[in-house]
């Protein structure tokens, strides 16, 4: 089975004219980089803990996608996803 991994951080008022944060993705196949996604957060975070839920919700759509992509391409995955900050 295939062991996905997600690594996700946000930046607080990484653009300071404007306020809003960065969002950093990584996912991983077997410890294999599958994909990256780094943009601007279209809203303004007034703290640390608003930017990086943000991010961990753009993550998570972004894990289900894989996972769906990957089973309907017929590869066994673990029951599990690890994610970290």
């Amino acid at each position: 089975p295939v062991l996905t991994t997600s690594y996700f951080d946000a930046n607080l008022y990484a653009d300071m004219l404007t306020g809003r944060s960065m969002t950093g993705i990584l996912h991983f196949i077997n410890q294999m980089p599958l994909d990256w996604y780094s943009k601007k957060q279209s809203t303004v975070a007034t703290a640390t803990f608003g930017s990086e839920f943000v991010a961990a919700r753009i993550c998570t759509e972004q894990i289900l996608e894989i996972r769906i992509i990957l089973r309907y391409l017929g590869v066994p995955l673990k029951d599990f996803v690890c994610i970290r900050r």
